[in-house]
């Protein structure tokens, strides 16, 4: 049961790093972004979207996140990821009894660990059963997050190292998402309630890159505040795998519910 909670806890930590991670995950097109400098001429909606496939191309990240609905609920996420070699790790703090959860995801493999423990358990996604929505969830690559669906942004300078504010809509942002992230921007906009316009506030570095990325929507069960940092972009991360007699393999028991 303790396994099971961990794995539980861990998951999540990965999904939501995952959607959180999505701004330096999303798949550049053949073209690519137009060229930074030229780039200063673009308009505040078209900066905001192409500060995905900017993101990628660094090629590693750093990322700090809070996600909280009311004063007591606040889930702490810190992650890194070197998409060139398909490995994440994330670390996230439950609000409940502030217990932590070490996560790697490295391909189709995720260790997961209590913090300060020794031994990671490995769970294999393709293990996971078809119907199990977490596999999608395990592809950032997949995530669009809700820049895609930018209606209005004003730029308070006239540089991208600056500034943005604006609203986006999340049924657009499903629209323009990869076809296995839709669904859950989509359950997002039907109990968002103000799904329309979800209120944002971002920064891009001189490059175009996201830097930083807040925004809020409102639910039946409280307003929720999402509020990601994006720092070392494209610098060197040492993130290693564990190896043979560092880790148990998880039950299949364990997979049941996930």
């Amino acid at each position: 049961m303790l396994r099971r909670s961990l794995l539980a806890l861990a998951l999540v930590a990965v999904c939501l790093a995952g959607g959180y991670a999505s701004a330096v995950a999303r798949p550049a097109g053949p073209a690519g972004p137009p060229p930074i400098r030229a780039g200063y001429l673009l308009d505040p909606v078209t900066a905001l979207r192409t500060s995905y496939a900017r993101n990628i191309a660094a090629g590693t990240f750093e990322l700090t996140a809070t996600v909280s609905v009311g004063p007591t609920q606040v889930l702490r996420l810190t992650g890194r990821g070197d998409l060139r070699r398909d490995l994440f790790s994330v670390t996230a703090v439950n609000w409940v009894d502030d217990t932590v959860v070490e996560t790697l995801k490295a391909g189709d493999q995720v260790f997961a660990r209590k913090g300060g423990e020794q031994r990671w358990t490995r769970l294999n996604v393709a293990t996971l059963p078809e119907t199990s929505p977490l596999r999608s969830q395990f592809d950032p690559t997949a995530q669009s997050g809700i820049l895609d669906g930018v209606r209005s942004a004003t730029r308070e300078q006239e540089r991208l190292a600056t500034e943005y504010t604006g609203f986006a809509d999340l049924a657009a942002a499903a629209e323009a998402a990869a076809p296995n992230a839709r669904a859950a921007l989509t359950a997002a906009a039907r109990i968002a309630e103000n799904a329309t316009a979800v209120p944002f506030r971002a920064q891009l570095d001189d490059e175009g890159r996201l830097l930083l990325l807040e925004y809020t929507i409102d639910t039946p069960a409280g307003r929720g505040v999402t509020h990601l940092d994006y720092r070392k972009l494209g610098e060197p991360l040492d993130l290693a795998v564990p190896g043979p007699g560092e880790f148990d393999e998880a039950a299949a028991d364990d997979l049941v519910t996930v």
